[in-house]
């Protein structure tokens, strides 16, 4: 096993593991294109025991980037102890909060109502009765591992995942 340090937490791993696999455990990188290298959102600090770069990586990177340490999480491979350090997503406001916003002028129901975001990287509801807000919840899109658009998600169903 290969001990990964991520933001300080330490992870073991086997040798040849995606870097975006061990993330995907630690949480907090988002990773939309579900690891096609495609949108360079999963870069991250890395050094250590680490793959060289990919053809994909080096198109992707700028030659300041990579001498930065700066490597894409789904194209990289362990190969032996490592650290790996990111930014975790700025804080913004939630979809539940934005549905807040939604107090209706005049009730359309009798009893409760309910307002649903089923969104591609999140979900959110938010209840009201006659008086206006009554709670909400939301979370993470357990799908948007594989993908941050819907035809992603569809070639890794069909790929058996």
């Amino acid at each position: 096993m290969e001990k990964v340090t991520v933001n300080g937490r330490i992870f073991q791993t086997e040798k040849g593991t995606m870097l975006a696999d061990v993330l995907r455990e630690a949480g907090g990188l988002k990773m939309p294109c579900a690891g096609k290298g495609i949108c360079g959102k999963c870069r991250v600090r890395a050094s250590g025991l680490l793959s060289e770069p990919d053809e994909t990586e080096i198109k992707k990177l700028t030659r300041a980037d990579r001498e930065n340490g700066i490597r894409l999480a789904c194209r990289t491979r362990v190969l032996g102890e490592c650290e790996v350090s990111f930014e975790e997503e700025a804080t913004r406001q939630t979809p539940e909060e934005a549905l807040l916003g939604l107090q209706p002028v005049r009730p359309l129901f009798e009893g409760l109502g309910a307002a649903v975001d089923i969104g591609t990287t999140t979900l959110a509801a938010v209840l009201f009765d006659k008086n206006g807000f009554r709670a909400r919840a939301g979370a993470d899109n357990p799908q948007s591992v594989f993908g941050a658009d819907v035809i992603s998600r569809m070639e890794k169903s069909m790929a058996g995942e």
